[in-house]
């Protein structure tokens, strides 16, 4: 814009230079001067925007063509160096102007200016250093020992970081040219090592299995190339310890310590469904004092002793003993003989669990994702909007709390997200009350697509939405029988969203336990299923007899 303004307004002074220059040259001479030095100067102030806006360009190609952001830094520094050439050469070719002495007086004053402002002009020259080189780009990450964080932006004398505490830093640029910095590019993955400790009794191979399935799972954050791997890094023979390291890539450096929480977590419910404990870090055991042999010699406690608590039960656990609130339903024969065969396993938030297996869920909430049936998605939709229509008419609904949300933090804000982009503001209330309402988000999806008017606007909408209903599974709930007894053509998908413990058979456990009770404590197992286990509602003895090969 200032281009256009210089160039106009240069423009109209030589044009009045042309007409009335001569006229006013030979009546006010001095008039007709400032006439010729005005149109001089905004010649030189246009030109100068011209070169300006060509030097920012080239700067800005050349910039992307080194993968690096836009300098402003070196725009800023090029058009004083412009705007003051162009005032030297205006005051010696425009004005006649002799600038030896405007020199002399300027180096005296870039002297005494120079020393007073050595830190910040030290800062400056650091800042143009960076722009130069490009060690550090917005986005990347930088660490050293007393301090780490995300570049977010760079100025003229500082560098500012966001650190994991969503806080900012703010630092000279010579902080970061004087001293060593570790530098992490944003599309750069970032190796990050954690270490655990297992007994040594457990082969190395089951754990390094075990580790790698759960890097392998959908971990959030975990790039999957390069491939994350686990390696034995020594064994220490005092305590019976041996000590793993899981590398893991992850483009996320600020969240490596979510992630590594994450796989801690995961890595302890999978190595306790496999029997194995993970232990505290070997520490340096100590003399006990007060306690000395006959020779003065102090004495040192075994170091194993102390570990005994760490050591873990063997793989799947039973109950110590028949638990009558597990399986209240059933017979106590039946009831013994299944929980002498059951098996304790426990899952971490978000994993996945053995879709082969049929149990009861303890505790914890448990996702059951299964292929819409089209007669009961329509079904339980149509009683989701009645619903939803008699909290609209302030009707209320019995048995559940006002307020109270069904669907889970994360899965509301979600809705409410893409919620939003439809409806706008008017969406946050209907979001609510329908989550209020149901605890499947495949549902939620559908029942507030019927407030979209737009078909098309329908449509993006639903396109965000689960692609299969579900059920959220509580404790006492029970799932898989019908897909171990064959009833079901695709197993289920079953993903934890609270850390749960489960009672769990699979189909032999089952043959082992029904093949020593009667017809009478069988069909007794068939009658709590048909009442209970999903998709068991039409099962018959026969059916059970003759799926676990009982006949």
């Amino acid at each position: 814009m200032w281009t256009l303004v210089f160039t106009a307004a240069a423009a109209l002074f030589w044009l009045l230079q042309v007409t009335i220059g001569p006229d006013l040259e030979l009546q006010h001479e001095a008039e007709a001067r400032w006439l010729w030095h005005a149109a001089q100067g905004l010649s030189v102030l246009a030109i100068v925007q011209v070169l300006r806006s060509l030097l920012g360009h080239l700067l800005i190609t050349s910039w992307r063509t080194r993968g690096s952001a836009t300098s402003d830094l070196l725009r800023s520094v090029a058009t004083i160096t412009l705007y003051l050439v162009a005032l030297m050469l205006y005051l010696r070719f425009g004005l006649g102007q002799d600038i030896s002495s405007v020199l002399a007086t300027s180096a005296l004053v870039s002297v005494i200016i120079g020393l007073a402002l050595q830190p910040t002009l030290g800062h400056l020259f650091a800042g143009v250093s960076i722009e130069i080189e490009h060690p550090l780009n917005p986005g990347d990450y930088v660490r050293r020992e007393d301090l780490e964080g995300q570049v977010v932006s760079l100025s003229w004398r500082s560098v500012y970081l966001r650190t994991d505490r969503s806080s900012t830093l703010v630092f000279p640029n010579s902080e970061f040219t004087s001293r060593t910095l570790e530098i992490i590019r944003r599309d750069q993955p970032f190796r990050h090592q954690l270490s655990f400790n297992v007994a040594a009794d457990h082969p190395p191979g089951q754990v390094i299995r075990v580790a790698m399935r759960v890097l392998r799972s959908d971990l959030p954050g975990v790039c999957a190339s390069p491939a994350p791997s686990v390696i034995l890094q020594g064994n220490d023979p005092l305590t019976g310890t041996m000590r793993y390291a899981a590398r893991m890539y992850t483009l996320r450096y600020l969240d490596r310590s979510s992630i590594g929480s994450a796989f801690l977590e995961r890595l302890w419910y999978a190595l306790s469904r496999e029997g194995v404990s993970l232990l505290p870090p070997p520490t340096e055991w100590q003399a006990v004092p007060g306690h000395e042999t006959e020779d003065g010699a102090r004495l040192i406690p075994d170091p194993r002793a102390a570990l005994d608590r760490f050591r873990p039960a063997p793989r799947g656990t039973r109950p110590p003993a028949p638990d009558s609130t597990v399986l209240p339903a059933l017979a106590p024969q039946i009831r013994a003989r299944l929980l002498a065969t059951t098996s304790l396993l426990r899952y971490a938030a978000e994993e996945r669990c053995d879709p082969f297996l049929a149990g009861v869920l303890l505790d914890g909430r448990l996702r059951e994702e299964r292929a819409p049936d089209p007669q009961r998605v329509e079904a339980a939709l149509r009683a989701l909007l009645a619903e939803v229509a008699r909290l609209q008419r302030g009707a209320g609904r019995s048995g559940s709390a006002p307020g109270q949300l069904q669907l889970s933090h994360e899965v509301f804000q979600t809705l409410l997200a893409h919620a939003s982009r439809a409806l706008g503001p008017m969406a946050r209330n209907l979001c609510e009350q329908i989550a209020t309402l149901t605890e499947d988000p495949f549902l939620a999806y559908r029942a507030f697509a019927q407030s979209i008017p737009q078909p098309e606007q329908r449509q993006r909408f639903l396109a965000n939405a689960p692609a299969q209903p579900s059920v959220v599974l509580h404790a006492g709930d029970l799932f898989g029988w019908a897909n171990v007894l064959g009833l079901e053509a695709e197993p289920p998908v079953l993903r934890v969203t609270q850390g749960c413990s489960m009672l769990c058979w699979r189909e032999e456990a089952l043959c082992a336990a029904l093949r020593e009770v009667g017809a009478e404590q069988q069909q007794d197992l068939v009658s709590w299923l048909v009442r209970l286990a999903p998709g068991c509602e039409h099962l018959a003895l026969g059916q059970l007899r003759e799926r676990l090969r009982l006949a």
